[in-house]
């Protein structure tokens, strides 16, 4: 699974070694300023392992459905327990039976984690399809950064906050208009559980000005 490169922090920052010392190795004169820019990288994402820690530590090792493989790496990061893959590799749609086996897992599940870039194709229409039938919320993530400004901490942090809030709450961000208390808290919590995430970019941005 290629996305264990960049969706498993990890190994973002081994990466971010290797290719300080191939640049190194063309560039002899700036070696130092390619060690000192991994340095820093890893020292971000052992924050981010912090940061994740705190995050997570009252949700746990929540079951979790996932609509393709590629969130694999990013699920596997946060401790969550992947009870079931829809669309695993480049092997084609899944079937009628694979969709049931999906549905008996999203029922002893709590989410099921979606490409926001596919909700609209395939894996959408099968998350949803599965949700439906499980009455298990979808949350929509990103496999890249939303923004060409977004820093990697920024992108990965996004993620996590979506589905936390989501694995948290039990609930996707409701579209409906009902207006029990119980939904209303929820909407605004997972509300100004992304404000913080924005904040935080917005504040880490000016600060690299």
């Amino acid at each position: 699974n290629p996305h264990y490169l960049w969706l498993y922090p990890p190994n973002a920052k081994t990466l971010a070694t290797i290719i300080a010392e191939a640049m190194s190795s063309l560039d002899p004169d700036n070696s130092n300023y390619y060690a000192a820019r991994a340095e820093a990288f890893a020292h971000k994402i052992n924050d981010l392992d912090a940061w994740l820690k705190a995050v997570m530590k009252d949700i746990g090792n929540a079951n979790v459905v996932l609509a393709g493989d590629h969130f694999e790496p990013l699920a596997e990061w946060m401790g969550l327990n992947i009870s079931y893959i829809i669309i695993k590799g480049h092997g084609g749609l899944p079937g009628p039976q694979r969709i049931k086996d999906a549905i008996i897992a999203a029922k002893s599940s709590r989410l099921i984690i979606a490409s926001a870039t596919q909700s609209e194709g395939y894996e959408g229409l099968y998350a949803q399809q599965v949700s439906a039938e499980s009455r298990v919320p979808v949350a929509y993530v990103y496999g890249i950064p939303i923004s060409m400004s977004d820093s990697y901490i920024d992108f990965i942090k996004y993620d996590v906050m979506i589905i936390a809030s989501h694995l948290r709450h039990n609930s996707p961000i409701s579209s409906s208009t009902s207006t029990s208390s119980g939904d209303v808290y929820m909407a605004l919590t997972i509300l100004f559980a992304s404000i913080a995430v924005f904040e935080g970019i917005i504040i880490s941005r000016l600060k690299s000005k």
